[in-house]
């Protein structure tokens, strides 16, 4: 999935974490309720789950979904996914071509999913990170530099959200 653009603008998101839904995070102000929604969802080789909804006339997206964390990695204090990117703050329009009809879209890729100090890492390719895009408190997007989503961190966890998404993680996980 390629970003069209970065908007220069603060967009509220709202986070939820759920036992059956690890994690959601909505951006009500990106949805009109009235269009069609596109969908561009990542599944690895684990079954492990995120779905992208993107609003098919603004090109924004319209929330996150996290629905499934089926294999997990404790992150090595030594990686640091942020280091040397280039940091901004915005809401982003997605490059809806890639949908050519079709409002589903689904990349099987092998992403990989890191979790420390409250935060979810997933990393959905191993090319070079570019720029870092804080989308709202609760995630940003990582993208190359083709302006292509290669990953989502995920911050801003409550204890009590925190002590929920781990033991969704750890039943999925014991399955």
């Amino acid at each position: 999935m390629r970003i069209k653009e970065i908007l220069d603008r603060n967009i509220e998101g709202n986070l939820e974490t759920d036992f059956y839904t690890p994690i959601r995070i909505e951006f009500p102000l990106n949805d009109s309720k009235e269009d069609e929604l596109f969908y561009y969802r990542f599944i690895n080789e684990k079954s492990s789950f995120i779905e992208i909804s993107i609003n098919s006339l603004t090109y924004k997206i319209v929330d996150i979904t996290v629905t499934s964390l089926n294999d997990m990695s404790r992150l090595d204090e030594n990686i640091n996914f942020k280091e040397d990117l280039i940091s901004q703050k915005g809401n982003l329009l997605v490059d809806i071509n890639i949908f050519k009809g079709n409002p589903i879209v689904t990349n099987n890729n092998n992403f990989k999913i890191y979790k420390g100090n409250k935060i979810i890492y997933c990393i959905l390719a191993k090319e070079d990170r570019k720029i870092i895009v804080k989308l709202s408190e609760n995630v940003s997007v990582l993208l190359n530099s083709k302006r292509k989503v290669i990953g989502l961190i995920f911050t801003g966890f409550l204890e009590n959200q925190w002590r929920e998404l781990n033991e969704s993680i750890s039943a999925s996980l014991n399955i």
